[in-house]
């Protein structure tokens, strides 16, 4: 009981992100000490990838005690590294119930050599060096003229890859069976998940199906593996408190700090805002610690680039923001995998590199697609509004005259300073005691100048809300609401105290394309079809007592792998594999 309050305890902290002046540190380091740790499992579908094919890959983030799906950060990190330990790509992923998923174009410009997949949790980062998924992967790109890194000078010739010599088409929990064994080209391929143990079987899974390569290549880390190798790795414990890296737990945070211009030390209990600006835009408030520092969690969908963070207030003009950079992981004891190739698969590589380019020459119609994200509410969902359309109404050359003229309950008057403001009428007086907050295209607008000032012929709509809205520290009557015509408000805005953001937004959830032949009369007989990849299928939920899925196979004959990947729901590692003949 106690270990539990303990670490409800730190949930509840980090939620309500408590400034450390406030923490007790003792009961803080013990929910610390005591709160599971994560692991990372990832599903690539290949260790050796040409230059113009995709990395696909799952991730699936563990309770490590008890290796069932964690709930505990919603974001992983999934990285690339070269030998160099430099960042090919770095990936955001959402986590779903500690599910996620992404993929990576591998283009002519990344050079031949044996790279790293990483993946980690920012509450992994606690676990010290090397506490992350790391698995090798190979990349061949017969494009460019420097393949050092890569050729065999003993001139030794390649053998089969290695991973055919670990087929396994069942496990204790799952059988997997196929309606074939050797397929015709543009054949349909069905394969039946059996779930021998009932609700023992049930879990999560992911699929690939994937030509074998005839060159040697490195064995990927499968679920098992992970399983006996890394789930039994110690997080670092007895920390101080500064030196702990938060979970996210409601989505990634943007940390940063405010300084006070004059005395160039960190300014305490500063109200800060973010603005992301989009028709459902997002706007936060959190209030600096007694370092200067904040953090704002994002837990909501949006898919726009930038944001805004301003520091809030009158004297708002004395402060500047900062920006803290989230850190990757230790990378300095990798050690990478000596893949190489020799003359002998010269002929290979040319086919495999022809059959890319004609199959990436064919991508408009053979598209994998966006998940949309769903709808979110805007902060002012609940609150009733009146909607003021400005092309139903006659033209007026200012924004005072539209004011004046046209949006009721709203008034503007100069204050102590003589600078014009906005009054938004309550709903049962003049209460003139708080000023409103101002939106336009989203982002916040503290001077209303900018508003009183700005053409009203460039506005589209404006948008008034009048009940009281309370943000950090600060109490606001109504909410003006302005959407101009070109939606490009934000490059107006200037200032120390505010700083626009590029934000590091999650990888979108995507459905993958799934070749189908029905009949001759079929336009897609017509069009060339040499995928090295016939499926990747990473969201496969077994809840049944048998799941069947299908796929066609290709124009691209030979030997091809089906792996399927996951963890029952009480957390057993599923790693089976079968091999098809594609004649």
């Amino acid at each position: 009981m106690k270990k539990t309050k303990i670490i409800a305890l730190l949930i509840f902290t980090l939620s309500i992100q408590t400034i450390y002046s406030q923490r007790d540190n003792n009961s803080y380091i013990d929910a610390y000490n005591f709160t599971p740790k994560e692991n990372i499992f990832v599903h690539y579908n290949t260790s050796l990838l040409f230059a113009g094919e995709y990395l696909y890959y799952k991730v699936y983030c563990l309770n490590a005690t008890h290796n069932q799906l964690s709930k505990l950060s919603k974001v992983a990190y999934v990285e690339l590294i070269s030998e160099d330990k430099q960042k090919v790509f770095r990936h955001k992923i959402s986590l779903k119930n500690g599910l996620g998923q992404g993929d990576f174009f591998i283009s002519t410009s990344i050079p031949s050599g044996n790279y790293k997949i990483i993946a980690y949790t920012q509450w992994m980062k606690n676990g010290g060096r090397n506490y992350f998924f790391q698995g090798d992967i190979s990349i061949i790109n017969p494009y460019l003229a420097n393949q050092k890194s890569i050729i065999d000078t003993t001139n030794i010739s390649t053998n089969y890859n290695s991973e055919k010599n670990k087929i396994q088409n069942s496990s204790y929990y799952l059988k997997l069976t196929t309606n074939s064994e050797k397929y015709k080209k543009r054949e349909k391929v069905a394969i039946n998940i059996i779930n021998l143990k009932e609700v023992g079987g049930h879990g999560n899974y992911s699929i690939s199906v994937r030509k074998l390569d005839t060159v040697n290549s490195t064995v990927r880390i499968t679920a098992i593996d992970y399983k006996k190798n890394y789930s039994n790795q110690e997080i670092t414990k007895n920390k101080k408190v500064s030196e702990i890296y938060n979970p996210e737990i409601n989505g990634g945070i943007i940390s940063g700090s405010i300084l006070n211009n004059s005395t160039n030390l960190p300014a305490q209990e500063e109200d800060v805002s973010i603005s992301i600006p989009g028709k459902n835009f997002i706007f936060k408030t959190v209030t600096t610690d007694e370092n200067g520092a904040f953090n704002i969690s994002i837990k909501e969908n949006h898919i726009k680039e930038t944001g805004i963070i301003q520091v809030l207030g009158e004297d708002r003009e004395n402060f500047s923001v900062e920006i803290t950079e989230t850190p990757s992981v230790d990378l300095s004891q990798l050690k990478f995998n000596s893949f190489k190739i020799t003359p002998s698969i010269k002929e290979m590589v040319l086919e495999r590199s022809i059959y890319n380019q004609i199959e990436n020459g064919y991508y408009a119609i053979k598209p994998d697609t966006i998940v949309s994200l769903p709808a979110q509410k805007p902060f002012y969902s609940d609150y009733n509004s009146t909607v003021y359309t400005l092309e139903d109404y006659a033209k007026f050359n200012t924004v005072k005259d539209v004011f004046i003229e046209i949006v009721e309950d709203v008034w503007t008057t100069k204050n102590k300073n003589g600078d014009r403001v906005f009054y938004v009428r309550n709903f049962t007086d003049n209460n003139k005691n708080h000023l409103p907050l101002i939106f336009m295209d989203g982002v916040l607008i503290q001077n209303h100048n900018h508003l009183i000032e700005y053409k009203a012929n460039k506005i589209k709509k404006i948008e008034i809300l009048q009940g009281e809205a309370h943000f950090g520290t600060s109490i606001y009557q109504g909410v003006i609401i302005v959407e101009t015509i070109d939606g490009d408000y934000k490059n107006l805005l200037k200032g120390g105290f505010l700083k626009e953001l590029n934000l590091f937004n999650p990888q979108p959830t995507k459905n993958y394309f799934h070749q189908v032949y029905n009949d001759n009369s079929d336009n897609s007989q017509h069009i060339p079809d040499f995928r090295n990849q016939l499926l990747w299928s990473p969201n496969i939920k077994l809840n049944t007592k048998e799941q069947e899925i299908s796929f066609y196979t290709s124009d691209n004959s030979g030997d091809y792998e089906i792996c399927l990947e996951g963890f029952t729901i009480y957390g057993k590692p599923i790693t089976i594999r079968k091999v098809i003949h594609v004649e």
